[in-house]
Order: C-alpha cells, then sequence, then structure tokens
C-alpha cells in the first residue's frame, strides 16, 4: 500500500468508453483474491459545473493570485488487479 501506480482499472473510462489509464496511490490490496484485489486512488480535476453534481463532491482551488481560473478537483477510486497496474519509479 502507498505505492504510487500507473494501469487501467476495470471502470474508468474515456470519452468512447475504452479503459482510461491512471496514475494513483495504491489504498487496499486483499492479497488471497485472484482478481478485484487492489484500490487505486487519484486526484481527477472536475468540470466547474459538475462540483456539486450529485455524483462528484469536489474542492474548489484557486491555482494562484495571479492566475483568476479557478479549478476543481475531486478523488477518484476504483478497483482493479495488482498484476495489472505498474509502479511508478521516480528519479
Amino acid at each position: 500500500m502507498g505505492d504510487v501506480v500507473r494501469g487501467k482499472p476495470y471502470n474508468t473510462k474515456d470519452a468512447d468508453g475504452n479503459p482510461r489509464e491512471i496514475v494513483g496511490t495504491i489504498v487496499s490490496i486483499t492479497p488471497s483474491a485472484e482478481s478485484c484485489n487492489c484500490t487505486v486512488a487519484w486526484i481527477e480535476e472536475l468540470d466547474l459545473a459538475k462540483i456539486y453534481d450529485g455524483a462528484n463532491v469536489g474542492v474548489l482551488v484557486q491555482s494562484n493570485a495571479a492566475d483568476k481560473a479557478k479549478h476543481a478537483y475531486t478523488i477518484k477510486t476504483d478497483y482493479g488487479e495488482t498484476k495489472i497496474f505498474e509502479k511508478v519509479i521516480w528519479s
């Protein structure tokens, strides 16, 4: 747990419905399970219109005083198999 990984979890899809790669942190592992044996969490940017739409709860931030743009972020989680994720090694 706690490793930063990259991979395509089960339910995270792109606009075309294909599995989408994410980079996140392993937050749970079930070693005895063959499938669906880990959970990965990551931060994702939200459209400001969807910040409190019932499906998402986001945090609104302003990047800096010079940049008047506001951004919304949420924490997402999804399941997968440990073997489909690759550990990210920082150099």
